[in-house]
Formats: structure tokens, C-alpha cells, sequence
């Protein structure tokens, strides 16, 4: 079973169990081993102290014996109960001896043991029969003294065997004291060793899972190194089946719907920067068309201005002409002749409006396809905007990764909002251009049909002008016609005028938001190329 299949918890608390374990059998075996070095101990103990009251029972019997002896040579009563008194010394301190059978001590047990039986032997052999003979009155006094300083000896000597069987006996209790304690501190540096080897070990395979544990920590760290640096390529290795794997885990499904994200954005961003190239070479035709649309219709305002001024002409021939009428009879020749120049010079205004007709009619073509052109601008800003909200839609499930592009996504939906504004307005006022060149067109025409009229009655006059003295009323209405056709025609043509400078006022504010829309549009350009260069950054 791998160590990776294993949750973090256990691997933590493996070395934690394996040092309990260790030192529980370390406790157990240490335990035993200072309870016997204990017991040992205890047992010399117990032993020594034993032996000492043995010492000092085998003392306190010598003494007695001795007392009872040295009594027994001055007191007659003492010395009949002295042959008892020795007897029972003699069995008290045999059986003290036969207890004190110390290893190392049996030399020593043995001459205190023939220093009591040379000390009792004297006193039955000796002692006794010269007491005997003393307390009778008699006996011989250098054979008594004599017999008592050996008495004195032996005693001494019994005295002096036993307290070297003491001393002895103690160095032997304190040598054997001190290897119980040799042996329990080494039981006990054993026990610390062996304790010290176990925390060792413990230490030591808690440091080996420990690297275990650390180790996927580590390759996690570097792929998310490897992520902040903008490498998406990169993933995690799953190893087991623990919380680590199951990070790995999520971290490489992250990763993968990240790339996917990005690359996904990569290509809308592609897309905004081509749209708004093309966006952008569009408004920087229909601004030079604009220019261009400008510029003819000052040329058309111009030659609405001469119209004016042959109007006023015509209103002034026209009166001449109703002058000459009321002297048709004397100025019949002169009547011909400026009837001539009024026919030249109806057919000269006629030649100005249909100029200014086919002006006005270039016009409103020109203003159909301005018209065109701001729906191909208003479907491009349509196209920008539901990409900018796709783009801002695709950077919200991005999360704090995409905010950043969510900001770029908000600006470009509002440039293309900014862009679809003013692409309403520039068709507006399109279309009030195209109504006003309507207008126009539709007062040229009809200065066109009433000059056509006008040219109709001056043929008729030219045909009847051979019976001008009975026509000479018919003249005066004619005049009277064309002074009011000139006077239409000089109020159409200030209408046509006004309409010219208000197309003129319209072009130049279409112009003006072309111009806007063709800097959003290169705006907007170099605000995809940002995005994709930003983009560029990540690698999947």
C-alpha cells in the first residue's frame, strides 16, 4: 500500500505512533531492567542489614558471654550458672555463625568460630576446675594468673576475630552495594541510550515522511510558479489517491478550463481587432466622402447663389419688360429685342437649375449612400457591442483572472456604444439631409416646369408678336406672369439657399461625427491590439 494513497493526518500521525510505540517498549524494557538492578539492590540491602544485626547479635552474645566469664572469677554465684552461661553463648553464636555464610567471608567465619572454640575450651579445661579450686579456698595462684591472662587473650582474640569478620563483611556488603549500583546506573544509561536511539529513529522517519509530505507541496508550488508566470501548459502530477492528489487534481482541471477560457478570449480578441480595423478603414472612407460630399455641396450653394441673382434678373427684366409693354407701339423693335435677351435669359437660368437640379439629385445620391455606409457602421458597432458583452460575459466566469479584461470589455462596449450613438445621430440628420434634398430636388423641378411654361409663353409671344398693338394687353398679363414666376422663382430660390446651407450645416455635423467614429474606431483598434497583446502573455 503507497504511502501517496494514505491521508495527510495518517502520515502525520505514523511517526507520532511509531515514537509512542518505541518508547513504550523502551519504558517496558527499561522498567524491567531497573526493577531487577531495584530489586537487586533491595535484596543487598535487606542482606546487609541482616548481616548487621547478626554482627551485632554475635557482639552483643560474645560480650555477654565475656561478662558472665569475668563475673563468674570474682562471684561464686555467677561462676555455678557460668558452665550454662557458656553453653548457651555456644549455641547462640553457632547459630549466629551458621546465618553470616557470606560469599568471600567463610575464612573469616571460620576463625571466629575456632577463636570461640579456643575461648570456651580454655574456660571448661582451665578456668573452670582453677575457679572451682579458687572459690574453694585453694588452688594454685601463678597457675590461676597465668590461666586468666590467657583467658584475657583468648577473649580479646575472639573480640578481634569478630570485628575483622565485621569489617569484612561491611567492605564485602559495600563492594557488592557498588556493583548493584554500577549495574543500575548502567541499566539506566542503557535505558537513556536506548530511549535516545528511539527518538532518533522516530525523528528520523518522521523527517523521511515529512519529505514524503513535502514533496508534492513542492511540485505544486512550481506549477503555480510556472501559472503566475502565464504558463498554462504546464500540470501537476497526481500521484495516491490523498488530499494532495485530489488538489493536484483540481489545480490541472483549473488549469484546463483556464487555457480553454483564455484561448477562447484570444480568439474574440482577434476577431474585436479585426472588426475594428475594418471598422476603422470604413469610417476613414466615410469621412473623405464626407469631405468630398461637403465640398460639392458648397459648389452647389454657389451656383444656388447665381440662380438667386439670375432670379432677380428675371424679376427685373420682367419689370422692364411690363414697361416696354406700355410703349409696345413705339418700342416694338426694342420690345423684340429685349424679348430676345429674356429668351436667352430664361434659357440660361434653365441651363443654372438643371445644373442645380443634377446637383441637387447628385446630392441625394451621395446622402443614399452616406446612408448605406452608416448601416455597415451601425451593424459593425452592433457586432462591437455583442462582442464586448461576450467578452465582458467570458471574463466574469473568468474571476479575478479576467477582471482586468472585463474593465477592457466595459470600454469597448462603450465605445461601441459611444459609436452606435453617434452613428444614430449622423443617420438622423442623413435623413433630414435626404428630406431637405428632396424638398430641393422637388423646387428645382418645378422651376424647371415653370420656366418650361415661361418658354412655352414666350413662343407664343414670339409667334403673336407680329399683332403685338392688339396683343399689347395680353403682353401685360405675360409680364405680369413672369414677374410673378420671378418672384416665385427668386423665393424658391432662396429656399433652396436656405435648404443648401442647412444640407451644408448637416454634412459638416455628419462629418464632424464621422470623424469622432473614425477616432473610436482606430480607439477601439488599439484598444484589441492591447487585449491581444496582453492575451499573448498566456501560453497554452
Amino acid at each position: 500500500m503507497s504511502l501517496n494513497n494514505l491521508s495527510i493526518r495518517i502520515q502525520v500521525l505514523i511517526p507520532l505512533l511509531l515514537a509512542s510505540l518505541l518508547m513504550m517498549v523502551m519504558i517496558a524494557i527499561s522498567k524491567q531492567g531497573l526493577d531487577e538492578a531495584i530489586s537487586d539492590i533491595d535484596e543487598t540491602t535487606q542482606s546487609v542489614v541482616r548481616n548487621k544485626d547478626d554482627i551485632a547479635r554475635l557482639i552483643h552474645a560474645t560480650y555477654r558471654l565475656r561478662t558472665s566469664a569475668i563475673y563468674g572469677l570474682y562471684d561464686a554465684a555467677q561462676f555455678a550458672a557460668l558452665p550454662a552461661n557458656l553453653n548457651s553463648a555456644e549455641q547462640e553464636i553457632t547459630s549466629i555463625l551458621a546465618r553470616l555464610v557470606i560469599p568471600g567471608a567463610e575464612q573469616d567465619n571460620r576463625q571466629v568460630a575456632a577463636a570461640l572454640q579456643a575461648y570456651l575450651g580454655h574456660t571448661r579445661n582451665n578456668m573452670l576446675p582453677l575457679l572451682t579450686q579458687k572459690h574453694q579456698g585453694g588452688g594454685d595462684a601463678a597457675a590461676y594468673e597465668a590461666a586468666r591472662l590467657q583467658f584475657r587473650e583468648l577473649g580479646e582474640q575472639l573480640i578481634k576475630e569478630i570485628d575483622t569478620m565485621s569489617a569484612h563483611i561491611n567492605q564485602l556488603t559495600q563492594s557488592e552495594l557498588a556493583q548493584e549500583q554500577a549495574h543500575y546506573h548502567a541499566t539506566l544509561l542503557r535505558t537513556l541510550l536506548l530511549t535516545a536511539v528511539a527518538l532518533l529513529a522516530a525523528l528520523l522517519c518522521g523527517w523521511w515522511l515529512s519529505g514524503r509530505i513535502v514533496s508534492p507541496i513542492g511540485q505544486l508550488q512550481s506549477v503555480m510558479h510556472a501559472v503566475a508566470q502565464g504558463r498554462f501548459n504546464v500540470r501537476a502530477r497526481v500521484e495516491g489517491d490523498n488530499e494532495l492528489a485530489q488538489l493536484a487534481k483540481d489545480i490541472n482541471l483549473t488549469l484546463g478550463q483556464l487555457g480553454s477560457t483564455i484561448e477562447t478570449l484570444t480568439g474574440i480578441s482577434n476577431n474585436v481587432a479585426s472588426a475594428a480595423t475594418e471598422l476603422a478603414a470604413v469610417m476613414t472612407q466615410a469621412e473623405a466622402n464626407a469631405q468630398q460630399q461637403r465640398g460639392e455641396i458648397e459648389q452647389v450653394a454657389s451656383a444656388v447663389t447665381e440662380l438667386s441673382s439670375t432670379a432677380d434678373n428675371v424679376n427685373h427684366n420682367a419689370a422692364v419688360a411690363d414697361e416696354l409693354a406700355r410703349d409696345a407701339n413705339s418700342r416694338v423693335e426694342q420690345g423684340l429685342a429685349l424679348f430676345g435677351e429674356s429668351i436667352a435669359a430664361n434659357s440660361r437660368m434653365a441651363g443654372s437649375l438643371e445644373d442645380a437640379a443634377a446637383i441637387v439629385a447628385r446630392l441625394k445620391t451621395q446622402s443614399e449612400q452616406i446612408g448605406k455606409v452608416i448601416e455597415v457602421i451601425q451593424g459593425i458597432s452592433e457586432q462591437t457591442n455583442l462582442l464586448a458583452l461576450n467578452a465582458a460575459i467570458e471574463a466574469a466566469r473568468a474571476g479575478e483572472t479576467g477582471r482586468g479584461f472585463a474593465v477592457v470589455a466595459d470600454e469597448v462596449r462603450m465605445l461601441a456604444a459611444r459609436t452606435q450613438a453617434s452613428t444614430k445621430e449622423i443617420q438622423a440628420i442623413i435623413e433630414q439631409l435626404q428630406s431637405q434634398s428632396q424638398s430641393a430636388n422637388q423646387g428645382v423641378q418645378e422651376t424647371l416646369e415653370i420656366l418650361e411654361n415661361n418658354q412655352r409663353l414666350s413662343a407664343q409671344v414670339q409667334d403673336l408678336l407680329s399683332g403685338i398693338t392688339g396683343a399689347v394687353r395680353q403682353i401685360n398679363d405675360a409680364n405680369a406672369q413672369v414677374a410673378t414666376a420671378a418672384e416665385e422663382q427668386s423665393c424658391v430660390t432662396a429656399d433652396i439657399n436656405r435648404n443648401i446651407t442647412n444640407i451644408h450645416e448637416i454634412v459638416s455635423q455628419s462629418s464632424a461625427g464621422i470623424s469622432q467614429s473614425a477616432s473610436a474606431s482606430h480607439e477601439l483598434s488599439e484598444l484589441a491590439e492591447q487585449q491581444r497583446k496582453q492575451l499573448s502573455h498566456f501560453q497554452l
